[in-house]
C-alpha cells in the first residue's frame, strides 16, 4: 500500500532569531554574575533548541491521514478517510490565517499545525471539526492523490 510521507520544521529566520539573541544575551552576561542574567540566557537556549526540533511529520495512506507535531506528539495521530467529510489543498499564510506558526487556532480553519510552507490541507471531518496540516510539497502530494484516487481530496489555489 502506497503512503505518502513528508516532513517540515519552523521558518529558518525564527531560529536566526534565537541565535542572535542567544549571542546578544551571551555577550551581555559574560562578565555578569547576576543569575537572572544567566537564566535569561538558558531559557534563550532552550526555546532555541525546542524550536529546531520541531518537525510536522504526515502519512496519508489510502486508509487515512496520519500526523504529528514532533516533539509535542510523539506518536501519530489518525484521521480514517471515514471520518473526513472533505479534504483539499489551499493556500496559507502562517500570520495571517493563524497569526504564526505551531499549533494555531482560527476561526476560519479551525485547528492548524502550522510550519515553514504556504499550503495545507484542509481537512473538514465528519462531525464538522476542521484543521489544516501544512503540506511542504504540494504538487508531490496532489501527484499521490490523483494516483491513490483520493476522491475526497480536491485543489483550492
Amino acid at each position: 500500500m502506497p503512503v505518502y510521507e513528508e516532513e517540515s520544521g519552523l521558518p529558518q529566520f525564527i531560529l536566526a532569531l534565537f541565535a542572535v539573541q542567544f549571542v546578544i544575551f551571551g555577550a551581555l552576561s559574560y562578565q555578569e554574575t547576576d543569575p537572572v542574567y544567566w537564566g535569561v540566557l538558558i531559557l534563550v537556549v532552550a526555546i532555541g533548541l525546542l524550536l529546531a526540533l520541531i518537525k510536522l511529520s504526515l502519512r496519508i495512506s489510502e486508509k487515512e491521514i496520519a500526523y504529528r507535531l514532533f516533539p509535542f506528539s510523539l506518536r501519530f495521530k489518525t484521521i480514517p478517510w471515514e471520518e473526513i467529510a472533505q479534504a483539499e489543498v489551499i493556500k496559507i499564510s502562517a500570520l495571517g490565517d493563524f497569526t504564526g506558526w505551531g499549533i494555531r487556532y482560527s476561526f476560519k480553519h479551525g485547528w492548524g499545525y502550522i510550519t515553514s510552507t504556504n499550503f495545507g490541507i484542509k481537512i473538514q471531518k465528519t462531525d464538522g471539526s476542521k484543521m489544516v496540516l501544512s503540506l511542504k510539497n504540494k504538487d508531490r502530494f496532489l501527484d499521490f492523490a490523483h494516483q491513490q484516487q483520493l476522491l475526497k481530496m480536491t485543489t483550492v489555489s
